[in-house]
């Protein structure tokens, strides 16, 4: 699969769906993110090389009773991809003070059309992946590509 921008902007290596996080200090432990299950530590969780993760739209009710109040969570569908397996140019320079030493907190990603297409989680307490939202960008597999490179 390749991910390009709505304007045929090429955006990613060519990438295969994988089934969950890596979890590095286990080495081949998988958190499933499909159904919620695996280790509850993320600590040093990475997407491996290659492969992107797709996770639908969710929404999350999160019930406070004591303070007697409801919060919705809103979580658009997204495509997790591997910060390596983004092509070069397409992350902008790091600015100090955007996070310890890259992106992160889901600073917005840009295109150089303008779009906002993703969130990046790039700093080295963070999983190191791009967020693409999946209405913002088109997926390509096989030989169906025809955008710009």
């Amino acid at each position: 699969m390749i991910i390009t921008c709505k304007c045929g902007e090429h955006l990613t290596n060519d990438l295969r769906p994988v089934r969950g996080f890596l979890l590095k200090p286990f080495g081949d432990a998988i958190y499933d993110c499909s159904r919620g299950k695996g280790g509850g530590n993320f600590e040093g969780a990475r997407i491996s090389s290659g492969g992107f993760l797709v996770k639908p739209k969710i929404k999350v009710y999160r019930k406070n009773k004591q303070a007697k109040f409801n919060r919705v969570h809103h979580s658009p569908a997204s495509i997790y991809i591997g910060g390596s397996d983004i092509l070069k140019g397409v992350i902008p320079l790091f600015k100090q003070g955007y996070g310890c030493c890259n992106w992160s907190m889901g600073e917005d990603l840009h295109c150089t059309c303008g779009r906002v297409i993703g969130k990046m989680h790039l700093d080295c307490y963070e999983y190191k992946v791009v967020q693409f939202l999946e209405k913002e960008v088109v997926r390509y597999y096989g030989f169906s590509y025809g955008g710009k490179k």
